[in-house]
């Protein structure tokens, strides 16, 4: 059985045609090479020979870029000073995040303990192995009211530690207004 055979290259049969090695029991078979694509696999490209005039016209392109980037940009001894940065101490919003992050930071260290504590009595090892799931949500839950509680305390604290002094500070400024006055008088 003959089937016609189309290709979209003219076929080259002949000085181009390669025999393939025939794979063991199998027998020989003619590879066809289009006249599209020359067969460059066993053909060695000969490179142009590095002249002495190349290797000079090289080195003066490298020295030519080299001096054009010192002209574009300056080496940083002659350059201005960069603009100072502004102080990130100063600025009120960065202050506030700090201050968030002070104050979370026992509720997420008591949140990771309870976190690692529920994963060791998944697993059954460690201090929380072998208690039972809801007691130990329930006993975390108690453990961030409990920090809650705390904070709440403290900042009552503070808040009255606050007043103490603005009370302390306005009696310090009426002892110092009426002595001035006393002093005026005199």
């Amino acid at each position: 059985m003959h089937a016609a055979f189309v290709s979209p290259s003219p076929i080259r049969v002949g000085p181009r045609a390669r025999v393939a090695r025939p794979a063991r029991g199998r027998s020989r078979s003619i590879a066809l090479c289009s006249a599209a694509e020359p067969d460059t696999r066993h053909r060695r490209v000969a490179k142009p020979p590095v002249t002495r005039r190349d290797a000079l016209l090289g080195a003066a392109a490298g020295v030519l870029g080299i001096a054009g980037g010192l002209a574009i940009d300056p080496p940083a001894a002659f350059a201005a000073p960069p603009p100072p940065t502004p102080d990130a101490s100063n600025s009120k919003y960065i202050q506030g995040l700090l201050a968030k992050t002070e104050a979370n930071r026992d509720l997420r260290q008591v949140e990771l303990q309870n976190k690692n504590c529920l994963r060791q009595s998944q697993m059954g090892i460690g201090d929380c192995a072998g208690l039972p799931e809801e007691e130990l949500v329930a006993a975390m839950d108690e453990s961030v009211k409990r920090l809650q509680a705390r904070k709440a305390r403290e900042a009552e604290e503070e808040r009255k530690l606050a007043e103490q002094v603005e009370a302390y500070e306005r009696a310090e400024a009426e002892k110092a207004a009426a002595a001035a006055a006393a002093s005026v008088e005199e």
